[in-house]
């Protein structure tokens, strides 16, 4: 993602070769009583919970995919990240 935005950065600097941006104008709002700003808070709030949910389950899904197709492979793999794992933290660090 980082990368994606110093390129983007990189290349809106090349082309734009020293215009200045166009203005930008902001439509405000309409006015909301207090009701209604915690009912919008409250379905944003619900909507990023369903697309951590779903993101969740992609990601449950794929890694059970995975993890069934080479079962051994996995269960050495499984074994290698323990012993790492358990391993790393005993590592002297030069600070």
């Amino acid at each position: 993602m980082l990368i994606f935005l110093a390129v983007f950065v990189v290349l809106t600097r090349c082309f734009s070769q020293g215009r200045p941006v166009d203005e930008l104008k902001v439509a405000v709002p309409p006015a909301m009583n207090t009701m209604e700003q915690l009912l919008a808070v409250q379905n944003a709030i619900s909507q990023a919970e369903e697309l951590i949910q779903d993101g969740n389950i992609v990601l449950l899904k794929l890694r059970a995919l995975l993890l069934s197709i080479f079962p051994q492979a996995s269960e050495k793999f499984v074994g290698s990240l323990f012993l790492w794992h358990s391993l790393w933290p005993s590592c002297p660090v030069n600070t």
